[in-house]
């Protein structure tokens, strides 16, 4: 959806449970000397101003991001999370926000692989710029679930890929488990991040029925809900296929600070369910 711009909503409280979950599996990922392969279907431009453009329309980041940097005596897990986003800041003031190719960028070794995929004409230009100079990098004008389907199996045997669409259109949410099928069947072992937007049409419901039908051997799924349902977008939620056997529990030691935090209303909540054998 080419009119889609993540700008708008850069740092708002999807954002932060998709990026520090993301962020934790990033650095599992490390544990391993072994080089892995990011994939980012969906990358956007890679980064975003705050005080200027399009993210000051809504300012999603001052009830997201903005709350919790302020928070002090956090769990490691988000603590991670802030420690990063505030070493793209350098002062005391939140100016950028890391999209996420370059929380990846930031975390990745010199070994490591990035592929990241974006449509949009503006937003492509301005991934590029960001990864000009990354010889991990490689900056594709194409569709990013085709792409993922193409790099697999990677030659390293390893990979993360994070499939974070804008859900504009409806087929957005039957595609998904269709790709991630097909990936899989060239490499099961691929650790996959499906962030999706809680919203009052529940069509994410039919996606996670798919996604659990298309791979019940091993995940994990956790919603944010954060306020009481009357408006847009009231949650979100990542499905994650073969997630990092410790995330249920680091996500655990989080589950009071996000709702707490992020929460809007009374309704606040996160729900977490796993199959981990």
């Amino acid at each position: 959806m080419l009119s889609y711009r993540h700008a708008f909503h850069a740092g708002n409280h999807a954002d932060v449970l998709k990026h520090a979950v993301l962020l934790h599996c990033l650095n599992y990922l490390k544990k391993k000397d072994a080089p892995f392969l990011y994939v980012d279907t969906h990358a956007g431009a890679g980064a975003y101003k705050l005080s200027e453009g399009f993210a000051t329309k809504r300012h999603e980041y001052r009830e997201g991001v903005s709350k919790m940097l302020n928070e002090e005596g956090l769990p490691s897990f988000l603590d991670e999370y802030c420690a990063l986003i505030n070493s793209f800041n350098n002062s005391s003031e939140l100016t950028v926000y890391p999209g996420s190719p370059l929380i990846a960028k930031e975390v990745l070794r010199y070994n490591d692989q990035l592929r990241l995929h974006e449509l949009h004409p503006t937003d492509f230009e301005s991934l590029q710029q960001n990864f000009k100079s990354d010889h991990r990098a490689t900056v594709i004008k194409k569709d990013g679930l085709r792409g993922m389907i193409r790099a697999f199996p990677p030659p390293s045997r390893r990979a993360l890929v994070l499939i974070d669409p804008p859900y504009k259109i409806q087929n957005d949410y039957h595609v998904i488990p269709y790709a991630i099928d097909d990936a899989l069947f060239k490499f099961k072992t691929a650790t996959i991040l499906i962030w999706y937007p809680m919203l009052n049409n529940r069509l994410y419901e039919e996606l996670k029925n798919a996604l659990s039908q298309v791979y019940p051997e091993r995940w994990l799924n956790v919603e944010l809900t954060v306020n009481n349902q009357n408006k847009g977008m009231f949650g979100s939620g990542l499905w994650v296929i073969n997630p990092p056997w410790d995330l249920p529990s680091t996500i655990e030691s989080s589950k009071s600070e996000l709702p707490s935090v992020l929460g809007q209303d009374e309704s606040a909540a996160l729900t977490l369910d796993f199959v981990i054998p």
